[in-house]
């Protein structure tokens, strides 16, 4: 009973902030690309990325954003259910893991308040497939130790469904099938006529799916989170970046003492691996190890991908499934460790950026929604600089549908407007970062969320 309550907790505490920002945030600049991606487009369409075809097509999300639409659903809640519904599995699933591997429940929290924490509440499919691929993990673990055929299957399918909701997942499936593969090797069942009859077919196809709309993508998506190193100022450095981001301390000397600490926190957990290896045998299925092998042979895909099918090393959040396997193998090897103070001091530095982040989303709740950025402009002309997608969806489906809106990424072609056509706009809403782009005299009427500024034109 204390368990459960315990359990229960503990999925509070994760998802009452979640839901809370999944009702009261604004779209998203992601969410409203999407939305207004799909809305002129069909089903197939979206599966075979014909128009929306940039990596901003997170495809089973996407087609439930087409889905909603078609349901005709105007608030953000409904289009952000498939995340929540996500999150539930994601925090089950975990716990699962923990119960399975004999960990302290408590570990929970740095798993679900990592780097993707702020994305989870969100219309889009980062939290979607690593539930599935979570899900995969746990199926893994449980064949391994029951030989079971269900475990397998939905081990495999559900890790290649995981790599269906965002392609740059599908790293992180194949990284698994390594241990996967030593095992059917080890216990001599490479044989067996299921794997050629259903698994090969099936992740033949789903290589070939990905390979096909990873170069449409390629060829179509100029923004791409990815480049052509995989360490230095490369995919890596750029999980690092991810960890240690902290909003309010970005420009400030202390950013770099939090990625210090960071680059630290992650060696160290390596160290004790390596430590545990000298005196342990290793057993690629044995949970520890088999996150470890499935770490490192993430490199290798990447490296093979990047070299033979120039395809570009994953930046930042299209590696969010190597995050997650990093934050597991931190718990898994931390948990371990007889000096439990000192694992905790690991855990908080690597999960405490995340969370101020979270705290930062929570405050800017507290500046003005777009829907009373567009009351209070009234029936006068209102000009937006930047490729701002948010604010027009807001205008169509609060029902306002204020309807002199202009906007414009040329800070010259508001004041050529105002200058030389004399047009009259009233008012300017901007980024913090974008109002000195603009040379004429602005009164500040308030602060919108999401960094924009509102300015009356004087």
């Amino acid at each position: 009973m204390k368990l459960k309550l315990q359990e229960s907790a503990l999925f509070l505490l994760y998802a009452l902030p979640v839901l809370f920002l999944a009702i009261y945030s604004d779209w998203e600049y992601d969410e409203a690309w999407t939305y207004n991606q799909v809305s002129s487009i069909d089903f197939w369409q979206i599966v075979t990325y014909q128009k929306y075809n940039i990596a901003n097509n997170h495809l089973i999300n996407s087609l439930f954003v087409k889905f909603c639409q078609i349901l005709g659903f105007k608030e953000v809640i409904w289009y952000r259910l498939l995340s929540l519904v996500s999150c539930l599995v994601f925090f089950v699933y975990n716990l699962k893991i923990l119960k399975f591997t004999k960990t302290n429940i408590l570990y929970i929290i740095p798993i679900v308040a990592f780097t993707y924490l702020p994305y989870a509440h969100l219309a889009r499919g980062y939290i979607f497939s690593l539930a599935l691929l979570c899900m995969s993990f746990y199926y893994l673990l449980k064949y391994f130790k029951s030989g079971f055929k269900i475990d397998e299957t939905l081990f495999f399918f559900l890790g290649t469904l995981s790599s269906l909701g965002i392609i740059s997942f599908f790293y992180g499936f194949i990284s698994l099938l390594l241990p996967y593969a030593l095992f059917k090797l080890k216990s001599n069942q490479l044989k067996q006529l299921h794997l050629y009859l259903v698994f090969v077919p099936v992740f033949l196809l789903t290589t070939f799916y990905i390979y096909h709309v990873g170069k449409i993508v390629i060829l179509n998506d100029k923004s791409i989170a990815g480049g052509n190193s995989l360490f230095i100022n490369g995919s890596m450095s750029s999980v690092i970046g991810d960890i240690s981001n902290i909003v309010f301390f970005k420009e400030t000397p202390f950013a770099n003492v939090i990625r210090g600490l960071v680059v630290v926190s992650v060696l160290y957990v390596f160290f004790l691996f390596i430590k545990k290896c000298i005196k342990t045998k290793f057993d690629s299925t044995n949970y520890v190890d088999t996150i470890f092998l499935s770490l490192v042979f993430v490199f290798f895909i990447l490296w093979f991908a990047h070299v033979l099918l120039n395809a570009k090393y994953p930046y930042s959040r299209a590696t969010f499934y190597f995050q997650y396997f990093l934050i597991l193998f931190a718990v898994f090897v931390l948990s371990d460790k007889s000096k439990q103070y000192l694992s905790i001091v690991f855990i908080l530095i690597l999960c405490m950026p995340t969370m101020l982040k979270e705290i930062g989303l929570f405050l800017d709740l507290r500046k003005e929604k777009v829907e009373n950025i567009l009351a209070k402009t009234g029936n006068y002309p209102l000009f937006i600089l930047g490729h701002n997608q948010t604010f027009k969806l807001h205008n169509q489906t609060s029902g306002i549908a204020k309807p002199n809106i202009y906007q414009s990424e040329n800070s010259n072609y508001l004041t050529k407007e105002i200058v030389q056509n004399h047009e009259p706009y009233k008012y300017v809403y901007v980024s913090k970062e974008d109002q000195f782009q603009i040379h004429l005299p602005l009164t500040p009427i308030c602060e919108g969320r999401n960094n924009m500024l509102l300015f009356e034109i004087k």
